[in-house]
């Protein structure tokens, strides 16, 4: 199976197509998620 050219690319995947019509290739990338800090005062 040999990554064709590139079908769709959003935030998490990228897809490429195959040498086989009815299969697909799914790249996830890295994603660093990003933390959220609430500080609370206290009182």
């Amino acid at each position: 199976m040999k990554k064709g050219k590139k079908l769709y690319e959003g935030k998490a995947k990228i897809i490429y197509a195959t040498n086989d019509k009815n299969l697909v290739i799914q790249h996830f990338k890295k994603m660093m998620q990003p933390l959220l800090i609430i500080k609370k005062k206290i009182s």
